[in-house]
């Protein structure tokens, strides 16, 4: 069986493209069911009429007055005048024609159909298809052969009135089934005003998918000017496409860009974006940068920028080998700053990707840009091995900043690694669980080399009624192999051959108390009445948690030092937690039919966790026995104690809190709090507050933070959306982003604005939609 299917539709956000305009003369193929043969066409018609005359020796049935053919499939003919020829199985059908057929409705002064050789004709015919709010009308709609249609004087539309707000027209057409269609003479309308016309057109008719020109967007932007973006789309085939972008900015040039989208197969999906520009405006020195760059120590020299980025996943050769791929290279630090309109924007490809791979970008002001490529197996849900190549891109040594040749940063080239999931040991009461990892780190300047890390851990799982108490201890063994010593720093051994030995254990246990309490009696509710409904039973349930970790203190500053796991932290902590859950089970009275014509009431029961209250602190015994800087910082071995709250009794809301205070007077250290609600028929908002106190002590140094962030969407009168974002930067007492949206709404099209106002940037853009089809990869192409 082949797993070829469509590439996954574009995002249909406030940027999704409208259908392609020409292409609505295609959804002519919507009345292949009117003719096409099928099983349902050979079920027997039942005909009624006000009046009915059947002549035997011609083998013809006429019927006058409401003349309605029905078919046990659920297909209607009516007309006012029927003629009914059993041999051919031919019908003719005049005055005020009316049809439902699969689900599309038909409309027409007369119409014939041969029922045997799927042959027929409408004239002066209107099809209304409801799933898409289409209509097509025509003076001439014809079936050739099995597969083939031609139609004359076409005009589609998904507006209401007699002067439709937009519409397309052709003089003529042919289509052949689940391959192509050709349109001559098409023209798309406005208001009746014609607006493109395209001599001929030739496209694909298999999906919806078609080639052609998308919406334009425009707006402006105090830093980039005025701006204009037209895609253009290409339906490669089924299982790939490619949209083409030109961009315009009036105060940077022309911008193009390239988006690859493929899906050959169910295991494979890949998403490539590429942007380039040759920007008019450099910055040779800081003090010619924007307001928002020029305190960083870096400048941005390049005319030539760019942005590649995408994921892929796959596999190799066997879909049991699985593929990862993740690119992001840019051309300099300011480039994802600085274009964030339409589908340059770095939240656009962020959400893309998050949505359709799971896995999103570096943040947006990181100077380290991350790509990767991954290959991994797994053997029986037990063992896996991954091969891994990764390449970091520090931007601060690029475009005239650091030198290049003395950039640091590490490259992973290549790491292969072994894992045994955790697993129990035959005849033991153990388990066991392992990792393997050889990396080969190398870079332009500093230390370059091999490194092998192995990781065992054995642990035994203790269980009672009374709960779990799990043991463990682990072993790290680490060699280096080290290939280069340019600018070892100070301190650092000169051998090429190092190596470290590190043990570590801990216990955790866990256990859970719990109950479950009456709140309303059941069968008193079933005497409330349909539609009513309350909570029933309510469950409490008290998970305590204890864990205990210890790593011993050993000196590895002799070592190189590539990533975290060269220097390992000692460590002889408790860790302890309280955590309180509240459920509820809620009934509703429904109605079922009892088996006798009749309906009784019933109970329908829901589940949900409603409340969840998690204490945890812990204390650092080494802390406790500190010898050093005690002049400066006094001993904290307590952590600050976490709590964290979730309330969600509906589900239209829910309520968020993580707190961290100390217990040495400083109060709230740390505070998230968030507010989620949505009810379709009027919208949603959401809140959060992020506040970091600025402190500092032995074990950390935590800067000041205090962030306010509001969304929200609110349908209103008139058939208008408002939507909106505010971000407030509470700290430094200024305003981070405001952006306003409004929709209109109308019966056949959405024109949307969006206003946007940063610390360093002003910016508009307006879009429009035409609806009326499915997806919106359909537009005009020639």
């Amino acid at each position: 069986m082949s797993h070829r299917h469509t590439p996954p539709q574009r995002r249909a956000p406030r940027r999704t493209i409208p259908p392609r305009l020409l292409a609505g003369l295609l959804a002519l193929s919507l009345l292949w069911p009117v003719f096409a043969g099928s099983a349902e066409l050979a079920d027997r018609w039942n005909l009624e009429a006000d009046r009915l005359a059947t002549n035997h020796a011609a083998g013809i049935i006429e019927a006058w007055g409401n003349a309605t053919l029905r078919s046990a499939a659920g297909n209607m003919l009516r007309a006012e005048y029927a003629q009914y020829h059993r041999g051919t199985r031919w019908i003719y059908l005049k005055g005020d024609v009316h049809a439902v057929w699969q689900g599309y409705e038909i409309f027409a002064e007369k119409a014939e159909f041969d029922l045997e050789e799927t042959i027929g004709r409408i004239d002066n015919g209107l099809v209304f298809v409801p799933d898409q709010d289409i209509k097509i009308k025509g003076d001439v709609f014809q079936k050739t052969g099995a597969k083939t249609y031609t139609f004359q004087r076409a005009t589609l539309t998904a507006c209401e009135g007699e002067n439709p707000d937009w519409s397309i027209e052709a003089d003529s057409g042919s289509l052949t089934e689940q391959e192509h269609a050709e349109v001559e003479g098409a023209i798309f309308r406005v208001r009746g005003a014609p607006v493109l016309y395209a001599p001929y057109l030739r496209a694909p008719m298999i999906g919806q998918r078609q080639s052609g020109f998308l919406a334009p967007e425009f707006g402006g932007s105090d830093r980039l000017g005025t701006y204009y973006s037209q895609p253009y789309y290409w339906a490669i085939s089924e299982e790939r496409d490619l949209t083409v972008y030109g961009d315009y900015y009036g105060k940077r040039g022309l911008m193009g860009g390239l988006e690859y989208r493929h899906t050959p197969d169910v295991d494979t999906r890949g998403l490539w974006r590429a942007d380039f520009i040759n920007d008019r405006h450099t910055a040779s020195i800081e003090a010619d940068e924007d307001d928002q760059f020029d305190n960083d120590g870096l400048v941005r020299k390049n005319h030539n920028r760019y942005w590649v980025r995408s994921k892929f996943d796959g596999y190799l050769f066997d879909p049991e080998n699985k593929l990862k791929l993740d690119v992001d290279y840019v051309s300099d630090q300011n480039y994802l700053r600085t274009f964030r309109l339409g589908h340059t924007s770095y939240e656009q490809s962020r959400d893309d990707f998050e949505d359709q791979f799971g896995r999103g970008l570096d943040v947006i002001d990181s100077t380290n840009r991350t790509s990767s490529i991954l290959a991994s197996r797994d053997f029986f849900a037990r063992f896996a091995v991954n091969a891994k190549a990764e390449y970091i891109e520090n931007l601060r040594y690029r475009n005239g900043n650091l030198s290049g040749e003395r950039d640091p940063t590490p490259q992973r080239l290549p790491e292969l690694s072994a894992y045994a999931y955790k697993q129990a040991i035959p005849g033991t009461p153990l388990e066991f669980q392992s990792e393997l990892e050889g990396t080969y780190f190398t870079r332009r300047y500093g230390n370059s080399g091999g490194r092998v890390d192995f990781k065992p851990e054995l642990s035994m799982p203790l269980s009672s009624q009374y709960g779990t108490v799990i043991p463990r201890a682990s072993w790290r063994g680490t060699g280096y192999a080290i290939s280069d010593f340019e600018d070892n720093p100070a301190g650092r051994s000169g051998s090429s051959s190092q190596s470290r030995s590190l043990p570590s254990a801990g216990v955790t246990a866990f256990s859970e108390i719990s109950g479950v309490y009456d709140v309303h009696d059941d069968p008193e509710l079933l005497l409330s009445g349909a539609g009513n409904g309350t909570w029933v039973k309510l469950r409490h349930a008290i998970q305590p948690r204890v864990e205990y970790d210890w790593t011993p203190n050993k000196d590895q500053d002799e070592l190189p030092s590539f990533d975290g796991k060269d220097r390992i932290r000692p460590k002889n902590e408790l860790r302890y937690s309280l955590t309180n859950l509240l459920s509820r089970k809620r009934a509703e009275v429904a109605l079922r039919e009892d088996g006798q014509g009749g309906v009784e009431p019933q109970l329908r029961y829901s589940r949900r966790e409603f409340l969840r209250l998690r204490l945890e602190q812990s204390y650092d015994l080494r802390e406790a026995d500190r010898d050093d800087r005690l002049g400066r910082y006094e001993r904290r071995p307590f952590s600050d104690v976490l709590a964290e709250l979730t309330i969600s009794p509906y589900e239209w809301g829910s309520l968020f809190s993580r707190t961290f205070t100390s217990v040495y007077g400083d109060g709230v250290t740390q505070q998230e709090l968030g507010l989620n609600m949505e009810k379709e028929k009027w919208g949603s908002f959401s809140a959060r507050w992020t506040y970091y106190r600025d402190i500092e002590d032995h074990s950390r140094d935590q800067s000041g933070l205090n962030m306010l962030r509001t969304d929200f969407t609110a349908k209103l009168p008139a058939s208008l959306e408002l939507t909106g974002r505010y971000q407030r930067d509470i700290e430094n007492n200024n305003d981070v982003l405001r952006q306003i949206g409004l929709t209109y709404h109308a019966q056949c099209w959405d024109l949307t604005g969006e206003f946007q106002q940063t610390e360093y940037d002003t910016s508009f853009t307006v879009w429009f939609t035409i609806l009326g089809f499915d997806t919106p990869h359909v537009g005009m192409g020639f």
